[in-house]
């Protein structure tokens, strides 16, 4: 089934319009930056089970797990992967150069994947994009905008050198074009 298709048939997605729970996790977790890794942790997984709840989708199906981020990987801020006919692993990775709102931005994206899975849309094209899209139009706009970031990595040694990451799959602009037609 196509997005078009879905939408069309299931208009409910305007359930998930203006998410002022968004704002609340970001008011309740506000003292994010200055906590400890460890504590830091346990934040993100409280985080990840109330965004479950707000895309009405059942956490025990999900097995989520928080990686340290390296910069020798894909680059990648999250991974979705079915494992079951409802469950999937969804993979969040953590460094202190990330903000909340990023962390919370990747977790949405990866949700999204998965919520697309257990519905049956795809994306035959530009599956990122269409991902990033999609949560714009339940909504969740404001929170990719703000998770949207470049990110530069240093590292002293010669073969790394600098590594830019971008977090989200659209533009800027790309997002407020998206915003200001949905």
């Amino acid at each position: 089934m196509t997005l078009c298709n879905f939408v069309a048939s299931r208009l409910w997605f305007r359930q998930f319009g203006n998410r002022p729970e968004i704002d609340d996790i970001l008011y309740e977790y506000r003292k994010f930056g200055i906590l400890k890794e460890s504590k830091k942790l346990k934040f993100l997984e409280s985080i990840f089970k109330k965004l479950c709840v707000l895309f009405k989708v059942d956490r025990a199906f999900i097995d989520f797990q928080i990686k340290k981020y390296s910069v020798y990987g894909v680059g990648a801020l999250g991974s979705f992967c079915p494992n079951s006919l409802q469950g999937c692993k969804i993979v969040i990775y953590y460094s202190d150069n990330f903000l909340l709102e990023t962390y919370i931005s990747a977790m949405l994206h990866e949700l999204a994947h998965y919520f697309t899975y257990l519905h049956d849309i795809e994306f035959y094209e530009y599956d990122e994009e269409c991902t990033d899209i999609l949560l714009i139009y339940m909504g969740y706009g404001d929170i990719i905008r703000k998770g949207h970031e470049h990110f530069v990595f240093r590292s002293d040694r010669i073969l790394c050198g600098s590594k830019i990451l971008e977090a989200g799959y659209l533009s800027v602009e790309e997002i407020e074009f998206c915003m200001s037609i949905f």
